[in-house]
């Protein structure tokens, strides 16, 4: 659980030091003003995909509730991160990492979006469930029944739902 919520708390910061790792490794490892007006571009790319993931990540009713990410999404950022950072060596590998940053960053935010999905889904299917159940028992009072009558506007556009609540008094 402790490292689930560490990769929660570190979505956002995340979104901000990893393309400035990759300006800070072009600065100590890379070659020529070509590289750099393409790391000018990406940055920023990099920048908003990382916010969306991790927007979609912490959307999820389940993720706000414990604060902490899945497994699956563990790994999924891990993998994306890791190629990030390999990316800002800029060594033989650098079109390697770019590669699967790029298959890592497109699987992460459909994994996102899926779970964002499956979580609301189920979340608004429990709601649904305990509204039917509730509407199994429409009145709480033995014996009694409640009755509403709609009055007229008081002062504003809206109506005034007036709920009476009346009980047998047969069993007193």
């Amino acid at each position: 659980m402790i490292l689930r919520r560490a990769f929660f708390y570190a979505l956002f910061p995340a979104a901000f030091v990893l393309p400035a790792w990759m300006l800070i490794g072009w600065g100590i490892y890379g070659h020529g003003g070509w590289g750099f007006l393409g790391l000018v571009i990406a940055c920023p790319i990099v920048f908003i995909a990382l916010v969306v993931i991790a927007a979609l990540l912490s959307a999820r009713p389940a993720v706000r509730r414990d604060k902490a990410l899945s497994w699956r999404d563990v790994g999924v950022l891990t993998v994306l991160w890791a190629c990030i950072i390999g990316f800002g060596f800029f060594g033989d590998t650098t079109s390697l990492f770019a590669v699967l940053g790029a298959l890592a960053a497109i699987c992460a935010f459909w994994i996102a979006l899926w779970e964002l999905f499956t979580d609301g889904a189920r979340v608004m299917r429990e709601t649904m469930e305990t509204f039917e159940a509730q509407a199994a028992h429409p009145s709480p009072v033995e014996g009694g029944y409640y009755t509403a009558t709609r009055s007229a506007p008081v002062g504003g556009d809206d109506e005034v739902i007036i709920i009476h609540e009346s009980r047998d008094r047969d069993g007193d």
